[in-house]
C-alpha cells in the first residue's frame, strides 16, 4: 500500500524498501520530523524521491516514536543543548566544561542501557 512520508513537509512517498526508514522517505526526514536537525526540506542519496500518482489521492503516514527513538532523540538534545560536553544528571542538562546548567528537559531520564543496541 502506497503511503506519503510521515513528515507533514514532505511530498514523497515511504521508502520502498527499507524497514529502517520507517514510515519516512529517509532518514533525514524523520530527523527533521522529531527536531533532531534542523534545515530545508533536502533529502540524502538514499531518498527515492518517488511522488504519488497524478490524481491519486494518498494516505499519509503515521508515527508514533518507540523507545529506541525516544533514546536517540533525547541524545540529540543533549548535544544540541549544551554540545558535546554535556550530561543528563536527572532532568537537568549539565555542561561539563563550565558546570553550567543547561536548563530543564522534558524527557525521562535515559535506561542504563541503550535499548538501540541490536540483540541476537
Amino acid at each position: 500500500m502506497l503511503q506519503v512520508c510521515a513528515n507533514p513537509c514532505c511530498p514523497y512517498l515511504v521508502h520502498s524498501t527499507s524497514q529502517e526508514a520507517g514510515p519516512f522517505c529517509c532518514g533525514r526526514c524523520w530527523s527533521r520530523h522529531v527536531k533532531v536537525i534542523k534545515g530545508k526540506h533536502a533529502h540524502g542519496n538514499y531518498c527515492e524521491q518517488r511522488l504519488p500518482p497524478d490524481g491519486m489521492k494518498v494516505p499519509r503516514a503515521t508515527y508514533t516514536p518507540n523507545a529506541t527513538d525516544l533514546a536517540l532523540i533525547e541524545q540529540a538534545t543533549i548535544l544540541r543543548a549544551g554540545g558535546e560536553h554535556s550530561v543528563k544528571k536527572g532532568n537537568k542538562l549539565i555542561n561539563l566544561k563550565t558546570g553550567v546548567d543547561k536548563g530543564t528537559s522534558t524527557t525521562p531520564p535515559l535506561p542504563p542501557e541503550p535499548p538501540y543496541l541490536p540483540t541476537t
